[in-house]
């Protein structure tokens, strides 16, 4: 009989500690479930449309085809930067008043008539203006001119040869020889009456002078004053 007791004295023991061992658990799962989890963060917003992907919506983009820089006028935000315009080359002959105008020296050889294949550009140049933009021109001298250096017999005599040379050289590139006279001034008409070397240099030179256009003489002044005086007289215009 006491045996039966302690037996089931056991087996109270033991259902007594498993009931608390649940209790335990039970509190346990209790806490677990009571844990909030955060929410999980919205998805991030869908960027606005920008084709050229420079940062710039297409709704504001006035180049939405072409990357291009912002810009607070809307008719240039978002486009590219424009190419910078070439410089226009400055023409070395022009056609101004009764001139045919040259920004660069015909040069020559040293005390000759021999034109420097450094000129024969110019040259062209000269030959394509007087045959497009001066077809209406008649008659054009070619005058040559010296500094005051040397005699003045020689100088005169240098410069009726450099004048004939370039009137060949244009002929020689398809100018009409009826278009064209030459004329030496020799030492007679500076354009700078220094005696620098730069002065002589400006003095050293060939000008062109329109004489004739559209059948009508242009009035074009010849020659100078001191040439008339030493006997160099600037031919007619017929």
């Amino acid at each position: 009989m006491k045996k039966i007791e302690s037996a089931f004295a056991s087996m109270a023991i033991v259902l007594s500690l498993g009931l608390g061992v649940s209790a335990v658990g039970g509190c346990k799962g209790s806490v677990q479930a009571g844990v909030t989890t955060p929410p999980a963060p919205p998805p991030a917003p869908t960027p606005p449309p920008d084709k050229d992907g420079d940062g710039i919506a297409d709704a504001d983009d006035a180049c939405p085809d072409q990357a291009g820089a912002k810009n607070d006028d809307p008719k240039l935000n978002g486009c590219p930067a424009p190419a910078p315009v070439a410089a226009v080359e400055e023409k070395k002959v022009q056609i101004v008043g009764n001139d045919v105008t040259i920004k660069e020296k015909i040069m020559f050889d040293v005390g000759k008539a021999t034109i420097k294949p450094e000129s024969n550009a110019l040259l062209d140049e000269i030959a394509s203006v007087i045959k497009t933009d001066g077809a209406m021109i008649d008659l054009i001298e070619v005058g040559g001119h010296a500094d005051k250096q040397g005699d003045k017999k020689q100088n005169l005599k240098l410069t009726d040869e450099r004048a004939k040379a370039v009137v060949a050289a244009l002929i020689s590139r398809g100018v009409d020889a009826k278009k064209l006279r030459a004329k030496g001034y020799g030492q007679y008409c500076p354009v700078d009456p220094g005696t620098t070397p730069e002065a002589y240099e400006h003095n050293r030179r060939v000008e062109f002078k329109i004489l004739k256009m559209n059948g009508k003489p242009t009035g074009a002044a010849l020659g100078c004053d001191e040439a008339v005086k030493e006997g160099v007289k600037p031919q007619p215009v017929l």
